[in-house]
């Protein structure tokens, strides 16, 4: 069911709760997952240090993931059902390792490093600093500096 019939794919505007059903989760997400991770091995592997070249393109690729998810969690506060939480608890395994490979992403890490430690970092304003410098905490945080021999 990965239509336009389907909420969950909506990426602008308002979702819209009310067209949700439990049915909608599973194929939305794995759609907006596979999507993604697409967007995120083009990105990795062409990093360009700068807001356009790699801030830009992040938040696009997580735009259509935080549109699907974000009301599935929504739901679950405040329409809670069995049906919605199987296919939540279904989808869960895949949102965490999207979320972990996006986060612990050591090419992303270094591209945001380089824009921290370079010309283009005079030229930013206060809030498009913040964005990065979270960003970078966020990830060492996630332990994308974390090294045991093994796959972050």
């Amino acid at each position: 069911m990965v239509s336009s019939d389907n909420p969950l794919l909506i990426d602008e505007g308002i979702c819209r709760f009310d067209l949700v059903q439990p049915k909608h989760i599973e194929p939305a997400l794995t759609k907006v997952i596979t999507d993604a991770e697409t967007k995120l091995a083009e990105i990795e592997a062409e990093i360009i240090p700068s807001w356009n070249g790699l801030i830009k393109p992040l938040d696009t690729l997580s735009i259509p993931f935080e549109y699907a998810w974000s009301p599935v969690g929504h739901l679950l506060n405040v329409k809670n059902s069995q049906e919605l939480r199987v296919e939540q608890q279904k989808m869960l395994p895949q949102v965490v390792k999207f979320l972990l490979r996006l986060g612990q992403s050591k090419p992303i890490y270094e591209g945001l490093i380089e824009i921290r430690d370079g010309i283009e970092w005079q030229t930013l304003n206060d809030t498009q600093r913040r964005v990065i410098e979270l960003k970078i905490r966020d990830a060492e945080l996630t332990g994308v500096g974390l090294s045991d021999g093994g796959p972050l």
